[in-house]
């Protein structure tokens, strides 16, 4: 049922109607046999405002937009359940959408948001940094998180993924001296992946290690997969194996457990991400692990406050900290 119905059905006006559902009937005078007729009605008919139609009206729709890369990457989920949960305490709702790391899928969902009238769109991207995408798109926020959005006017919430991929790399080489070393990452082209092999040939310079550069087509467990059991169908296991995101690593270790039922022990393992898998492992393994709860709860200071404001590219920093395993 409409507000004009319910007006009708009460033989008020609109606006009445509309005093009395918001209990503002006495401040402007409603009679209270009127505003008993209309409560009655609410109450037989169990009315409920249409809530986006009036935040709309107001300006606002009460809802976020959130695009992330990759469902079954357990941090993109953490971040997203921890969001949700804060969105809704504040009183909005979360639209969760993926785009499975295909930059014609982000495209179709941030439009489908953008046309919700989101009051925030908080997106993981998987567009190059040429895209010009979001640029096009200014009338409602934009904020950037774990992969930079290279666009005038959007807020990015980023790791330092240089320093940290070093960081990373130098912990895994404190340990001891390796004759060969597996760099495991997916899709070369975006800026994160670019990062993050930097920051691994920064720290490895001035190693005499062998090192091997792996490329899967995606970050996923399957792809990863596939391109390490076809490079180890040509290559001799390696000492360390340095995986650019926890899918990665779980790929490896379904090849080790499909093709040799068990996983090597005296591999050491590297990785961006952590979860209980690497709980379950025997071998040595050092995470670069990021705090979820930091995360949402910037991005959520970002996306809510920022709704018509004119937001800075000026990045905000999440810092990631090293665990290790069987260390």
């Amino acid at each position: 049922m409409k507000l004009e119905e319910l007006a009708k059905l009460a033989g008020v006006s609109r606006t009445t109607a509309s005093y009395v559902l918001n209990g503002k009937a006495k401040e402007y005078r409603v009679s209270d046999r009127t505003i008993a007729r209309v409560q009655a009605l609410i109450d037989e008919y169990d009315f409920k405002p249409n809530a986006m139609a009036a935040g709309l009206r107001a300006g606002r729709s009460n809802t976020i937009g959130m695009i992330i890369p990759d469902f079954e990457n357990t941090s993109y989920a953490q971040i997203a359940n921890l969001l949700e949960n804060r969105c809704r305490e504040k009183g909005y709702q979360l639209l969760i959408t993926c785009s499975n790391d295909k930059p014609s899928n982000e495209i179709s969902c941030a439009k489908h948001l953008f046309q919700r009238q989101v009051d925030a769109l908080i997106v993981s991207t998987s567009l190059p940094a040429e895209s010009d995408f979001y640029l096009q798109n200014q009338d409602i926020p934009v904020i950037g998180f774990d992969r930079r959005i290279y666009a005038e006017g959007v807020q990015n919430l980023l790791a330092n993924d240089i320093s940290d991929a070093r960081h990373l790399a130098a912990n895994l080489l404190d340990r001891q001296h390796y004759e060969n070393i597996l760099f495991l990452g997916a899709l070369p082209e975006l800026t994160v992946s670019k990062e993050r092999e930097t920051g691994f040939r920064e720290a490895l310079k001035d190693e005499t290690a062998h090192i091997d550069f792996l490329y899967a087509t995606e970050f996923k467990k399957e792809a990863a997969a596939e391109a390490f059991d076809s490079w180890l169908s040509h290559h001799q296991l390696p000492d360390a194996i340095y995986t650019t995101s926890l899918t990665l690593l779980q790929g490896v270790l379904e090849i080790f457990l499909r093709k040799q039922k068990a996983i090597p022990e005296t591999i050491v393992f590297a990785t961006f991400g952590k979860n209980e898998l690497v709980e379950l492992l025997t071998n040595p393994v050092v995470c670069s692990v990021q705090d979820h709860n930091a995360i949402a709860q910037a991005l959520l200071k970002l996306a809510i406050p920022t709704k018509n404001k004119k937001i800075t590219m000026t990045p905000e920093k999440v810092i990631r900290k090293i665990h290790f395993h069987r260390w």
